[in-house]
């Protein structure tokens, strides 16, 4: 699955419990574990991912930086969006 796939898939939901409380499908941070690994990741850091764009963003930082330290990151502020650089 590559990211345009995961971000256009439902990976995250969120649901009335039976006891009115929400719960949380929290699959996207399992899909991301096992989509991108490398060794400056632990399973934690995927754990403590919430579905919002900030702790996703850096996650996707965080492993441009492990799989290339040279890689660029240019934060266009305007439109709220990353562009990734190499």
């Amino acid at each position: 699955m590559n990211l345009y796939e995961f971000f256009n898939h439902k990976s995250y939901k969120s649901f009335k419990t039976p006891d009115d409380r929400i719960g949380e499908n929290k699959y996207y941070q399992m899909q991301l574990w096992n989509n991108l690994k490398c060794n400056k990741i632990s399973i934690r850091d995927a754990e403590n991912i919430r579905y919002q764009e900030k702790d996703l963003i850096a996650f996707l930082i965080k492993y441009n930086d492990c799989i290339n330290p040279d890689v660029v990151v240019q934060r266009d502020d305007k439109k709220r969006r990353a562009i990734f650089l190499t």
